[in-house]
């Protein structure tokens, strides 16, 4: 949808993101699931201080840049409640790593979660384990 981090925190105070975003974003969710869509949340930066909102909202899926946020943080308090949509560490491994450093780039942070180190957008799906990831793989 929209980029809300920089390399560090939110663009704008959460509390602000909360009274402002979240409505129009739940708005968002409520007419995409009374159409039996899913919602898939993308966000650059970090975005870590929000990914609980998004998750109460109904976002299915969230494409983030896991790699500058705690990691295992969100593994352990998110999995199972969402798809962990991100992706190789482009700012540490695909900027400076070596080709043997990409084909793993998902295992590490969320422990027990699955992974799948490329995907057809060179995307690495970490923890999935929502009813949206068992659709998806379905699909």
């Amino acid at each position: 949808m929209d980029d809300w981090g920089s390399q560090t925190a939110l663009l704008i105070s959460p509390a602000q993101w909360r009274e402002f975003f979240k409505p129009l974003y739940a708005d968002y969710c409520r007419i995409l699931h009374a159409a039996d869509k899913f919602v898939f949340f993308h966000s650059d930066g970090h975005i870590e201080a929000i990914y609980g909102d998004l998750i109460e909202i109904g976002v299915d899926a969230i494409n983030s840049q896991l790699f500058c946020m705690n990691i295992e943080r969100l593994g352990r308090l998110y999995r199972g409640k969402v798809t962990f949509w991100g992706e190789i560490d482009r700012q540490g491994v695909l900027a400076f790593g070596t080709p043997q450093d990409g084909t793993g780039g998902g295992s590490e942070g969320a422990p027990g979660a699955g992974h799948r180190p490329w995907g057809c957008d060179r995307s690495v799906r970490v923890g999935i384990g929502h009813a949206a990831g068992e659709r998806a793989r379905r699909l």
